[in-house]
């Protein structure tokens, strides 16, 4: 693959899971957390089942995924997809989506962090530089308004943060317990299984009869959340897949230099608040970012 196309790939991947917090922002008008998060994950899965066929009926292709498999492919499904989505849904109704996609950014940080914490993986000494500043730019973010000197909600970006911190450790638990599986069963297992529930939930929560029978606005609002699962969750993760099989994972995670500021422009063009702090954690958060995704030149700390 050309560097040229590696770079739209990675920069395409960048608009369009910059644009999901603006989607889920406009699924909110009409629908609770859970309901986004619902429709999100099964619309998704219904993408995605052809895969989940290929790779668990056929006669073929019986015995490449093991039991245990399963059971990493469940424990990813929630931790990289099923929780998180509800996290940014509820944190979406109290935070600027801009902000929910700068938090996002700091996801190759909690992946290193969690490698050496969880999954004992040394930590070099420019990754330890890096996490230190990407740690800043969260005080510079978190800091005044636990000052009360500005409007930015603590504990809805805490959670915004803690899904950045569960796609840290899914990005571990994919690289060393589901490493040995083709890449659409990574991709389309974890959606199925956690869609299970969503669907469940809701059908409970009267999420279709309120599709069936709601106005223009419901209906505006399912269209917005049919382009973020369609788009946003199953085809951004067949093209993330593609571009880790032809390049590696740590060009793939380039993609979170694009996330923020996409995330910040709709933040702009929708009228959010957007106050200094969390543009100057922004700009540490892109440095840190420089820091932990650069060429490896130091040696490992024990």
């Amino acid at each position: 693959m050309s560097r040229n196309i590696a770079a739209l790939v990675i920069i395409l991947l960048g608009c369009i899971w910059g644009t999901s917090y603006i989607l889920i922002f406009q699924g909110l008008k009409a629908f609770e957390p859970i309901q986004v998060a619902g429709f999100r994950l099964v619309l998704a899965t219904l993408v995605l089942l052809p895969w989940v066929y290929k790779y668990a009926i056929p006669r073929v292709n019986i015995g490449i995924i093991s039991g245990k498999d399963h059971l990493f492919l469940i424990l990813s499904g929630f931790i990289g997809t099923g929780i998180p989505s509800f996290l940014f849904s509820y944190a979406g109704k109290s935070i600027p989506s801009a902000l929910s996609g700068i938090l996002t950014a700091l996801t190759p940080m909690f992946t290193v962090l969690m490698g050496r914490l969880v999954f004992g993986e040394l930590i070099t000494r420019k990754n330890m530089f890096g996490i230190i500043v990407g740690l800043t730019g969260v005080l510079t973010i978190f800091f005044p308004a636990l000052l009360k000197t500005n409007v930015v909600p603590v504990f809805p970006a805490m959670l915004a943060l803690l899904a950045a911190i569960m796609y840290g450790y899914n990005i571990n638990l994919i690289k060393y317990k589901l490493n040995h599986l083709p890449g659409m069963v990574k991709t389309a297992f974890p959606f199925f299984y956690v869609a299970i529930p969503y669907f469940f939930i809701l059908w409970y929560t009267g999420a279709f009869e309120k599709v069936a029978y709601g106005g223009p606005e419901v209906w505006t609002a399912f269209g917005y959340l049919c382009i973020l699962a369609i788009l946003g969750s199953a085809v951004s993760m067949i093209l993330f897949n593609w571009i880790i099989k032809y390049t590696s994972p740590v060009v793939a995670s380039t993609n979170t230099f694009v996330i923020p500021m996409v995330a910040t422009l709709w933040g702009i063009a929708n009228k959010e608040l957007l106050t200094w702090n969390i543009l100057a954690g922004l700009a540490i958060i892109i440095v840190s970012l420089v820091i932990i995704l650069r060429k490896k030149q130091s040696q490992k700390l024990k």
